[in-house]
């Protein structure tokens, strides 16, 4: 049995109705999932059907209302490709909304291998603030260290949701800031 486009469009209907029983029924025994965000090159990486199934079901803690939307799918050979567009709430109350896609390794007629990316963007609202910028366009001031502190929002002195993104060193390369008033 080939794996198809309808294949790939089933297993994108499980993710969207939360069901890691059948989103495992099209996985190998030795599956891999290469999540979109971790630690590693590649995301976080889980091997074997136990440690897949756990990263599946992370996502749906980390989303609780997590949907993929708007799938296209292509299969040729023992490869295949999904693009969506992911939304989700994050438990903190901060929404998502990214395109993305998975790129599938298949191997007798099931997925080996998920390799998810996705678009990393702020907050809709965040402002951007570049380490060569140390002034947002709201004139909120923070300090020339703060863009340089690891993964840190320290410095920001208005009431404010934060985020960080980190160079491979560690450093701070970007913070996104929402004001107050479109959080609120």
């Amino acid at each position: 049995m080939n794996v198809t486009v309808a294949t790939l469009q089933a297993f994108a209907d499980a993710w969207n109705n939360h069901d890691v029983e059948l989103l495992m029924g099209f996985m190998t025994d030795d599956c891999v999932f290469e999540a979109s965000a971790g630690p590693e090159v590649c995301g976080t990486s889980y091997i074997g059907r136990e440690a897949v199934r756990a990263g599946f079901s992370d996502t749906w803690k980390t989303f609780p209302d997590a949907q993929w939307l708007h799938p296209r799918h292509f299969v040729r050979g023992d490869r295949g490709v999904s693009e969506w567009t992911f939304t989700g709430t994050r438990a903190d109350g901060s929404r998502v909304e990214v395109n993305g896609c998975d790129v599938f390794t298949f191997r007798d007629g099931k997925i080996a291998l998920k390799n998810s990316y996705r678009k990393n963007r702020p907050a809709p609202g965040a402002i951007a603030i570049r380490r060569s910028h140390p002034r947002t366009d709201l004139g909120q001031s923070i300090s020339a260290s703060a863009s340089l502190t690891p993964c840190s929002c320290s410095g920001v002195s208005a009431p404010a949701r934060c985020s960080a993104a980190c160079d491979g060193t560690g450093v701070a390369q970007s913070l996104w800031i929402t004001p107050s008033f479109i959080t609120s």
